[in-house]
């Protein structure tokens, strides 16, 4: 069995987040005080960091057949996973870059539940299809060498 491991920061992800909601409240016209509504602020972290549990518990459910262990801490999720030796290695950045844009991606679409309704299930949806992504690139195998 081949072993990886996936560190994804919650400050890094977080700041993400407050980005893509600043910018969603910005680039949509015709409503003066969606910026104001939509972009996240520091009073917001709590919910944001509950956001970001429910992610994290939901990665572990889709993976859980690949877990070897977690570590959830206030400063990062850490995935050790158990892949086949078959797995191909060169898909682990690509395989972490999808969890982080899953991570932004699903606590915006939570979040936009409550201040953007309109595009909450885009984002939401957005989340699901890059777990799709990450489920079908761990299961991928490399052809049999000689």
């Amino acid at each position: 069995m081949q072993k990886i491991e996936i560190k994804i920061s919650k400050t890094e992800i977080l700041d993400k987040v407050s980005l893509a909601s600043a910018y969603a409240g910005a680039k949509n016209e015709g409503d003066a005080g969606l910026f104001d509504r939509v972009a996240t602020i520091d009073a917001d972290k709590q919910l944001l960091s509950e956001f970001w549990s429910e992610i994290c518990g939901l990665i572990i459910d889709k993976l859980r057949g690949f877990i070897d262990s977690v570590d959830n801490s206030d400063l990062a999720f850490i995935l050790n996973l158990q892949l086949s030796n078959a797995y191909d290695d060169a898909l682990t950045p690509s395989v972490t870059e999808d969890l982080c844009a899953l991570f932004v991606t699903g606590i915006c679409g939570r979040w936009f539940r409550f201040t953007f309704p309109g595009k909450s299930s885009e984002w939401l949806s957005q989340s699901e299809e890059l777990m799709k992504r990450v489920v079908s690139k761990l299961c991928f195998r490399r052809k049999p060498r000689r």
